[in-house]
């Protein structure tokens, strides 16, 4: 699953309009949309506006996307080859870290978590 389905499937669960999320993040309706479509890749300061406006929105909307985030496996899509190299993630993330509330860096610590077990597990697998 991709960066954008995520979003898409948040913002779908949690009731959110991409109209009422453009106003909201202060970007254009289309950008929202094409984001959304995996049709365009956004900044990182774009993605923590959608994350801030989602949130505002609809409380509980981005514990639901980290959540995600961490639990899925992730495919890599080349947006035209932005914002896709390691260096670029670790920043959003860490951006995201920052931003985020106390029950959601916990219950991201508990994401992040689960998922470095299943690594371990997988690597314990391959090396039996």
């Amino acid at each position: 699953m991709t960066i954008h389905e995520l979003f898409k499937i948040s913002m779908d669960m949690y009731g959110v309009r991409g109209k009422d999320l453009a106003v909201t993040a202060g970007v254009s309706a289309q950008h929202v949309t094409e984001f959304r479509q995996g049709r365009k890749w956004v900044s990182e300061g774009t993605l923590e506006a959608l994350l801030r406006g989602m949130e505002r929105l609809s409380p509980g909307s981005v514990k639901y996307f980290c959540d995600s985030l961490v639990s899925q496996k992730l495919v890599e899509v080349d947006y035209r080859k932005q914002n896709t190299n390691l260096e670029n993630k670790k920043k959003i993330i860490a951006n995201l870290v920052k931003s985020a509330g106390a029950d959601e860096l916990e219950s991201l610590s508990v994401a992040i978590n689960k998922r470095w077990k299943e690594l371990v597990n997988e690597q314990n697998e391959e090396d039996a």
